[in-house]
């Protein structure tokens, strides 16, 4: 079977921090312009084209940026040559930045326009392969064209900064439609433009069990456009009360219930076919990707690298890794959402029981710097069967842990909530906490929520190796070498 052509529809992801940095260039309130260069990775996949900035040249003002033989400034041919030929020795695409006036609409002069097709070709034969982009920003806006070896351009479709709450930037922000009826109540919130942005997003979801299922659930009805769910489990008798969806035939429909336990995993529903079923009861239209694949296997991690937001709803530690990984290497922001219930081995007696979510955005920490990843277990689960039995580590055969459906209502709404209010921009950055814990059996009310801030280790090796680093770097999966 032949393979999909890539859409030629192009964007932009810059992390939050060199965001930071470049408005603050940009824009340092003196109405007048300023210009830079972005080096950045080129990853394709059947949604489109993404741009992934990886390193930012500053032109000083009157040093690297000068005044202009026809337009206002320009970029000096030495600060074009020692940026371009960073890009050429790392076979990365060079974006050419400056900014203008205004708020929230931006376009390019005819002088710049013009400029473009004078300077860019010789770029491109310099390059050698990878684009060049002409970007130009507002406070509020960005506009772009991007130039391809064969001199054929494309309008660039947005910037997107995943950061809290996310921010797309447009050349224009686009007079939205009128939502559609079902969503009448929810557009009085989001508004049409929200539901629309709604409708646009791609979101994954690592893990289609307790969790995961009510991801599905809430995604579908809020009217996510596209779910892209891996899991690749069947249903068992034991996990049908907090399994969203699930139904008595999805476990072999017997009239003794206790000789469901006996029978071949084989005879019972995989979750990811109970989550479609989900999804489209929720929302017809919903476009659903299916994958009964693991995480580590590299056709399921690859099928989230041009997602807008991941859910992390699985407890293995090469979930994690996956997980932690498409974050900084993607730039793609992240929740992990989980419920825990500890007991004490000999009593049985509950210790504790809490719900939590752990938002992560690039270049902001990683579930490494946070010790949140266990090497030992991540050994263990890489070994095979006869490997792991011969090197456990714990004495005792695995057992399924406590869980119960309305601890996992908790983490699954607040998760979605701060997933939603973020991608539609209601969200601000000091009502945001990246860790939070729900304690149902504290006794007072203002004890149940605690915070926890992430932290980012400026040693940690994993993001030094993935940040913005997009297919030039092998994700984790097991084929890994």
């Amino acid at each position: 079977m032949a393979k999909r052509a890539i859409k030629e529809v192009w964007s932009l992801r810059i992390s939050p921090k060199m965001m930071e940095e470049l408005e603050a260039h940009l824009f340092p309130g003196d109405n007048d312009e300023h210009g830079a260069v972005i080096a950045a990775q080129v990853v394709r996949s059947r949604r489109g084209n993404m741009l992934l900035a990886m390193k930012l040249f500053v032109a000083k003002d009157d040093v690297d940026y000068v005044a202009g033989d026809i337009g206002y400034r320009k970029l000096t041919s030495d600060f074009v040559h020692r940026s371009v030929d960073y890009c050429a020795s790392h076979r990365l695409a060079y974006l050419a930045i400056h900014c203008h006036g205004g708020n929230d609409e931006v376009e390019f002069s005819n002088t710049d326009l013009l400029s473009q097709k004078q300077g860019y070709p010789a770029l491109l034969d310099i390059l050698d392969g990878p684009p060049v982009v002409g970007l130009v920003f507002a406070e509020k806006a960005a506009a772009g064209v991007v130039w391809l070896p064969d001199r054929s351009t494309y309008r660039l479709s947005y910037v997107r900064i995943p950061e809290k709450p996310q921010r797309v930037l447009y050349a224009k922000q686009a007079s939205s439609p009128l939502a559609r009826a079902i969503y009448d109540r929810q557009s009085l919130i989001f508004g049409n433009v929200g539901q629309e942005l709604l409708s646009s997003q791609k979101v994954g979801i690592i893990g289609a069990g307790g969790v995961g299922s009510l991801l599905v659930e809430y995604l579908a009805r809020l009217g996510v456009g596209h779910l892209v769910v891996i899991d690749p489990e069947r249903a068992a008798p034991s996990n049908t009360p907090r399994l969203v969806g699930s139904l008595r035939r999805d476990v072999v429909w017997l009239k003794n219930d206790a000789l469901m336990y006996y029978f071949p995993k084989i005879f019972f529903t995989k979750k990811i076919k109970i989550a479609k079923r989900v999804a489209k009861k929720a929302n017809p239209s919903i476009k659903f990707t299916a994958m009964a694949d693991s995480i580590v296997e590299p056709r399921a991690a690859q099928a989230l690298k041009d997602c807008d937001f991941i859910f992390l709803a699985a407890d293995s530690e090469q979930a994690k890794h996956v997980f932690s990984a498409l974050v900084s290497q993607y730039l793609v922001a992240g929740t992990q959402v989980a419920s825990k219930v500890s007991t004490n081995s000999e009593t049985g007696k509950v210790n504790d029981i809490y719900s939590v979510i752990r938002t992560f955005y690039p270049g902001s920490g990683c579930l490494w710097c946070n010790g949140l990843i266990n090497s030992a277990r991540l050994n263990n689960e890489a070994k095979s069967e006869n490997e792991r039995i011969r090197q456990r580590y714990v004495n005792d055969e695995e057992v399924h842990a406590p869980s119960v459906i309305t601890l996992n209502a908790v983490a699954a709404s607040h998760a979605v909530d701060q997933y939603l209010f973020s991608t539609i921009g209601m969200s601000k950055n000091d009502d945001e906490h990246p860790a939070v814990f729900f304690h149902p059996l504290e006794s007072a009310p203002s004890h149940r929520a605690r915070f926890e801030e992430m932290t980012r280790d400026a040693k940690c090796p994993e993001c030094k190796k993935r940040l913005s680093q997009g297919d030039s770097v092998r994700l984790p999966t097991k084929w890994e070498e």
